[in-house]
């Protein structure tokens, strides 16, 4: 068995979460003679391929192979956290207009970030076990954790185990692809991978990406106290909604329009991005969301090739 993931921070909500979607003490079942489906990657996509078939009632055998943690984007680094900090988020901007509904606001609004991390830390945990591999187990699937490699056309081998089968789902998904940008590599920066880790708020944050997801971290983090500045190629956020890009901007946020990133410069407290036309600004964090990769392009990601013995 492949070494489980480490999750950061290392709290009690991160070790329910691993125990459902990556169990430390889980071992391999014994692979049956011939699979009527493969399924790789364990995320929204191979879950529901696995658990459907499984679930047909016809006496199907199904695995499913993951390398790193079961629910894949959504339940780990995508929908659900994003989804439990921008409601808290929401409730912050909410109390600063309570009074256009009649409920008089408090002088000042406070946002504990790291509360507003534990608590999406706890709600994920809790959701976990429906994309839990006890559950799948459960469903009638074998499921396998570890780096699968084709050996042939129907046959994959996975921590020494040879799986033979009739039809295989790819289901890898995509990972942030890393902007190609003079120095951030050296400086350090978040993706939607990591971002989700932060326990303390960073003062000052640069979001690389003005398409939906780096808008919607960009409105978030402000709302939680970030000063935020968000970097993007074009004159404008969203071709189809051309209000967005005022609206933004009324959040708070600083949108610097037809801006492309050119250098990146230092690091913590002393990091900063330098641009083409504005001259160096000074940021605490970058967050890049500007694209993703597929998981199976360049080093393969997940799948690779084995010789056939």
């Amino acid at each position: 068995m492949p070494e489980p993931p480490t999750l950061l921070p290392p709290d009690s909500y991160n070790q329910v979460l691993l125990s459902q979607v990556h169990p430390p003490d889980w071992a391999n079942p014994q692979p049956a003679d011939c699979y009527d489906l493969l399924v790789i990657g364990a995320g929204t996509a191979g879950l529901v391929a696995a658990a459907g078939t499984a679930g047909l009632g016809l006496g199907l055998k199904v695995a499913l192979v993951e390398r790193h943690l079961m629910g894949g984007d959504c339940l780990n680094v995508g929908c659900v956290p994003s989804k439990c900090i921008i409601r808290s988020s929401r409730i912050a901007a909410e109390m600063h207009h309570a009074e256009a509904y009649g409920v008089i606001p408090p002088a000042s609004v406070v946002v504990d970030f790291a509360a507003v991390m534990e608590r999406m830390r706890r709600l994920r945990a809790e959701i976990s076990p429906a994309d839990s591999a006890l559950r799948l187990q459960s469903l009638g699937v074998d499921v396998f954790f570890g780096e699968g490699q084709f050996v042939d056309a129907h046959t994959l081998t996975v921590e020494g185990q040879f799986l033979h089968f009739k039809k295989a789902v790819i289901a890898t998904g995509a990972r942030a692809a890393h902007p190609d940008i003079p120095g951030l590599q050296e400086v350090g920066f978040l993706t939607n991978e990591t971002v989700f880790s932060l326990t303390e708020r960073p003062p000052r944050l640069a979001v690389i990406g003005g398409g939906p997801i780096g808008c919607e971290m960009a409105q978030t983090f402000q709302r939680l106290g970030c000063q935020v500045i968000l970097l993007h190629r074009g004159h404008q956020l969203r071709t189809a909604e051309q209000r967005l890009d005022q609206h933004i901007q009324r959040q708070g946020t600083g949108h610097l329009a037809a801006l492309v990133p050119a250098h990146a410069i230092g690091q913590g407290p002393q990091a900063q991005v330098g641009t083409a036309d504005q001259g160096v600004l000074v940021v605490r964090a970058y967050l890049a969301s500007h694209a993703l990769r597929g998981e199976d392009h360049g080093d393969r990601g997940r799948l690779g090739h084995a010789a056939n013995p």
